[in-house]
């Protein structure tokens, strides 16, 4: 292989200019997601317990459920262990609550989430939301990668300092000819431009926490119907 060495002028005209673009472009989504999530519009009191069902999605109506089933399960369990400390004819009032053939408690079971379940509920704002979110990523980072293959086309811009096979060079050598005088070590502008999207999450909220912007979590994708399919 053919020994090659890089120009110190692509440090200043090629590679900080990438990482600069890709980190500003960074904050600029992650302060863009955390003022949508300021100005989501709060839900208003409700009075009795049938609007607060009402207000409540699907899948949050079957995890409080599920959740009162399992306190219940708790508390039997509890009441078994220490019926010694209360009346008999209190427990067997709470053994029939619990335990009546027809209709005690334990003989309807919770039912289980549907993945689905979030499509059901008519108000599709956090669906909505989550799309929002999706569509302004997918134009933020394609117009940096557009940015990047226009301006930065056909260069290299890293080397890795340790050998890697030729197998690499598709994934590390986007948007230039294959060449096989090149060490597969070299890094094109497309790819540094894509390690470099993927590795710089965590410093920039480390940046919008230091310098005390408010609001900011790790950086994570809403799924909330794979969340459900998780459980």
């Amino acid at each position: 292989v053919q020994v090659m060495y890089l120009d110190k002028k692509i440090l200043y005209w090629c590679t900080i200019p990438v990482t600069i673009l890709v980190f500003c472009g960074v904050i600029l989504r992650t302060i863009l997601q955390t003022s949508s999530q300021k100005k989501k519009k709060k839900r208003l009191p409700f009075k009795n317990e049938k609007n607060l069902n009402d207000c409540l999605m699907s899948t949050q109506r079957v995890s409080l459920r599920n959740q009162e089933f399992q306190n219940h399960l708790n508390r039997s369990a509890l009441i078994r262990s220490r019926r010694f400390l209360i009346p008999e004819d209190s427990f067997l009032k709470r053994k029939l609550f619990y335990c009546e053939l027809e209709s005690g408690y334990f003989h309807n079971s919770p039912e289980s989430p549907s993945p689905l379940a979030a499509l059901s509920n008519p108000d599709h704002s956090a669906l909505t939301d989550m799309m929002k979110n999706q569509f302004g990523f997918l134009i933020l980072n394609g117009g940096m990668g557009y940015l990047v293959n226009t301006l930065f086309s056909g260069f290299l811009v890293v080397y890795i300092p340790f050998p890697l096979s030729y197998s690499f060079k598709g994934m590390l050598q986007r948007g230039i000819e294959s060449n096989p005088n090149i060490s597969a070590s070299f890094l094109s502008a497309l790819s540094f431009y894509f390690i470099a999207l993927l590795c710089c999450g965590e410093v920039v909220h480390l940046f919008l926490s230091i310098i005390g912007f408010e609001g900011v979590s790790g950086p994570q994708i809403d799924l909330p119907m794979m969340n459900q399919q998780g459980k």
